[in-house]
């Protein structure tokens, strides 16, 4: 039998294979060790896949965050944001003299 994986359904199976205890230590290249390389090379890579197993994990409480899947995703979205930001601006939203809305009001005295 032939499972197709995707962020869809990786969550879904990563609880399953937690519950049925399909852990590393008792079979080589179980289920456990084969999703969580697959969300590390795969899902986590992407904005998209990150944001729809996010989505998931509300359904799958606790398991998804005994399994931390949920701090993965917030990590690997946040892990976007930043870079590309410096990349575009040459510095991070919280730096420059500009930063801050109210910082050209309170220069001026006007605030």
């Amino acid at each position: 039998m032939t499972v197709t994986l995707n962020a869809y359904n990786v969550l879904a199976a990563r609880c399953a294979a937690e519950f049925l205890e399909m852990f590393e230590t008792i079979d080589k290249g179980n289920l456990i060790y084969k999703i969580d390389v697959f969300l590390s090379s795969s899902i986590f890579r992407t904005w998209k896949d990150s944001i729809i197993v996010l989505q998931t994990t509300k359904s799958l409480l606790p398991w998804s965050e005994n399994l931390k899947v949920i701090n993965h995703c917030v990590d690997s979205i946040a892990a976007r944001l930043p870079s590309t930001r410096r990349r575009s601006t040459g510095h991070t939203p919280t730096t420059g003299r500009n930063s801050h809305p109210m910082a050209a009001l309170t220069r001026t005295g006007t605030a």
